[in-house]
C-alpha cells in the first residue's frame, strides 16, 4: 500500500515537475517575443534602397522690359526775362535723336512764350522776334510742353517775352528727355532636377519575429487548453 503511494506521489511529482518546465519555456518565449518587439522601436533592423527624388534650385530666367529714361538736359532758377529777349535752354542746344520726347516746364509770376523749336525755327526766331513754326508753343504764367522727335536734329527749349516794357521772373525752369528703352533682366525661377538618394528604412524584422514567437506561444496554448479541456471526464447525474 505505501509503495503504491510512493509510485503516485513520484508519478504527480515528475508531471509537476515537466509543467513547470513548460510553463517557463513558455514564460520565456512570450518575454524574447516581447524583447524583439521591443528591439524593432529601440535599434531597429534598417535596410537601404535607393530613391529618386526631385531637388528644386534656382534659375535666372531673361526676360524683356519696357522702361522709361528721363536725362536733365538744363535748368533755370530765378531768373528774369527781359522784354524783347529770350532764355535758350541750354543756350547752344542739343543734338536729340529720333524717338525721343523734348520737355520743357516752367514756373513765372506772369505770362512768357515758351517754345520748342528745329535749328532752322531758332534762326528765324532770333531773326523776327516770333516764330511762326515750331514744335510746340504755349503762352502761360506756368506750364509743361513736349514735342516727340521723328528726325534727328538740334533743337532748342526757349522762354521769352515779346513786350518790351515788362520784365518776368523765372522761378524755376527745366529742360529734359524723356524715351522709353527696351532693356534685359532677370528673373529667379525654381527648376527641378532628378537626383537618386539612399534611404534607409525599418525592415520591421524584429517586430515580426516577436509577434511570431508570441503567437506560436499562444496558439499552442490554446490548443493545449482546448485537448485537455476535451478530455476531461464529464459528469453526470
Amino acid at each position: 500500500m505505501l509503495d503504491s503511494k510512493l509510485k503516485i506521489l513520484k508519478f504527480i511529482n515528475k508531471k509537476m515537475i515537466r509543467r513547470m518546465k513548460r510553463s517557463r519555456i513558455v514564460i520565456l518565449l512570450i518575454i524574447a517575443g516581447l524583447i524583439f518587439c521591443l528591439m524593432n522601436f529601440i535599434t531597429p533592423y534598417t535596410a537601404v534602397k535607393q530613391k529618386i527624388i526631385q531637388v528644386p534650385y534656382t534659375i535666372q530666367v531673361p526676360y524683356t522690359t519696357t522702361e522709361t529714361r528721363e536725362e536733365v538736359l538744363y535748368t533755370l532758377n530765378d531768373v528774369y526775362v527781359i522784354g524783347g529777349y529770350y532764355y535758350a535752354l541750354p543756350p547752344e542746344g542739343v543734338y536729340v535723336n529720333p524717338g525721343k520726347t523734348l520737355i520743357l516746364s516752367w514756373v513765372a509770376d506772369g505770362d512768357l512764350d515758351a517754345y520748342i523749336l528745329t535749328q532752322t525755327q531758332f534762326s528765324d526766331f532770333k531773326f523776327d522776334g516770333i516764330a511762326s513754326n515750331y514744335e510746340a508753343h504755349l503762352y502761360a504764367r506756368q506750364g509743361t510742353i513736349s514735342a516727340y522727335i521723328r528726325y534727328g536734329d538740334v533743337y532748342y527749349t526757349t522762354l521769352s517775352k515779346l513786350i518790351f516794357t515788362s520784365t518776368v521772373k523765372v522761378y524755376e525752369a527745366q529742360a529734359k528727355l524723356r524715351w522709353e528703352e527696351t532693356v534685359t533682366k532677370y528673373r529667379d525661377e525654381i527648376a527641378y532636377r532628378t537626383e537618386t538618394v539612399n534611404e534607409e528604412y525599418n525592415t520591421n524584422l524584429y517586430l515580426y519575429l516577436g509577434l511570431s514567437i508570441s503567437g506560436v506561444v499562444i496558439i499552442f496554448q490554446l490548443m493545449k487548453f482546448k485537448s485537455l479541456k476535451t478530455s476531461a471526464p464529464s459528469t453526470s447525474t
